[in-house]
């Protein structure tokens, strides 16, 4: 998740209409992690943390994708749970799903971003 520049001041109210809006059918865990970062863009981490778990979730009885692709995703998912956790305050369950993410797929450019944001941010302080 790439946070907007400081000069940014405020939130789309495009992004927070369609995170709003009530979805009509069952979101796979793909759309469920994207609903996830979603909630961390409008800044509702509670909301950002349900869907990255329940995507986590219902990764496991996904037939989507293969073994290999799975782990990729689920590595982009625990990265993006990272990123809500901390900014919601729970610096220990955001450095346990980045090690997840790190155990799934230590080459992911999405995990290593968050990673670093982290760090630089001081949310945590060094993997």
């Amino acid at each position: 998740i790439r946070r907007p520049p400081r000069s940014t001041q405020g939130v789309s109210s495009a992004a927070s209409d369609v995170y709003k809006r009530q979805i009509k059918k069952k979101p796979d865990f793909l759309e469920l992690n994207n609903f996830c970062v979603l909630g961390v863009l409008v800044e509702d981490f509670s909301a950002a943390i349900e869907s990255c778990e329940a995507a986590i979730e219902m990764s496991a009885q996904s037939r989507e994708l293969g073994f290999s692709s799975k782990k990729k995703a689920l590595a982009s998912i625990h990265s993006n749970l990272a990123i809500a956790k901390a900014l919601s305050g729970d610096l220990e369950g955001a450095e346990y799903e980045l090690e997840m993410a790190l155990t799934l797929n230590s080459r992911d450019t999405n995990v290593k971003i968050n990673i670093e944001w982290l760090e630089t941010s001081s949310l945590i302080a060094s993997l």
